[in-house]
């Protein structure tokens, strides 16, 4: 049986080799300028209403979020970490079939929340495109950040299975800087559990259809479809609903969860790693 190794990137085109600290540098480089941008912008307006007008959607999570995608999108061309930013390594293990209800489900609940939604009228036309606009750009952001150039250094260091864990346990904490935004500690703690697993799941995305795009889309439907599900009066993060609850990602981490317990062998490891052992 070979001995656990990290999963081997295909690195062709690089202009600076991925470490895992410069990894984490240009992950903490990213928070720094969401976390500047959006205090000079949005500081007009408590977190909690982010989405409660076109301006403050626009001024509070386009806009900032924008200078972040800016920034990654620079840095990555600088690295030349696109490739294995973006795509899975060619030689990949085949993961069994039924995994693809976990992107199909992704896709398809948030895009559900959105029809079902008894607020979409709410939302002006100029509102709608900052939503759309602003939480396209979450989504890239956020995943090229984590599962994108995060992933890539982690992967010089560590074997997968952490890999997935830093990943997730990052993306996770990043989330408690909501507090200091203004969000109040409970949510804040509520979301930072919550979003562990969803990390988790983002990541399984990724493997199971083999690019960074799929988790891209389903993060940026995923928050638009809760922002629209919860309406313009309801404060960020914070549903409330009396009958219908939204569908959200609960389906997708479910199934993201049994693959992580069922088939670790397969979704941890490289062709490589299955070679070596046999």
């Amino acid at each position: 049986m070979g001995v656990a190794t990290p999963i081997i990137q295909d690195l062709d085109g690089v202009k600076r080799k991925p470490t895992l600290w410069l990894g984490l540098l240009v992950f903490a480089g990213y928070l720094g300028v969401f976390i500047a941008t959006n205090r000079i912008l949005a500081r007009d307006f408590d977190y909690g209403d982010v989405v409660k007008t076109a301006e403050n959607t626009r001024d509070g999570v386009f806009l900032p979020v924008l200078v972040a995608s800016a920034y990654l999108t620079i840095v990555t061309t600088a690295l030349g970490w696109w490739r294995p930013a973006i795509f899975e390594p060619r030689r990949r293990v085949a993961l069994p079939k039924w995994m693809w209800l976990i992107p199909f489900f992704a896709i398809l609940c948030p895009l559900l929340d959105i029809w079902r939604s008894d607020h979409r009228g709410e939302f002006t036309n100029s509102h709608w495109f900052w939503l759309i606009a602003g939480f396209a750009l979450v989504g890239y952001s956020e995943e090229l950040a984590t599962r994108g150039l995060l992933l890539v250094g982690a992967r010089t260091k560590l074997i997968e299975e952490w890999v997935a864990v830093l990943t997730a346990a990052l993306f996770s904490l990043m989330h408690g800087l909501n507090f200091v935004f203004g969000q109040d500690a409970k949510t804040t703690l509520l979301q930072i559990a919550g979003t562990f697993p969803m990390g988790l799941a983002f990541y399984v995305c990724r493997r199971v259809s083999g690019n960074l795009i799929v988790a891209m889309v389903f993060h940026a439907l995923y928050d638009l479809g809760l922002v629209v599900f919860g309406g313009t009066s309801t404060a960020l993060n914070q549903l409330d609903t009396e009958v219908k609850q939204p569908l959200g990602a609960f389906i997708a981490m479910l199934l993201a969860l049994v693959a992580v317990l069922v088939h670790q062998k397969k979704l941890f490891k490289s062709v490589d790693d299955l070679t070596l052992a046999s």
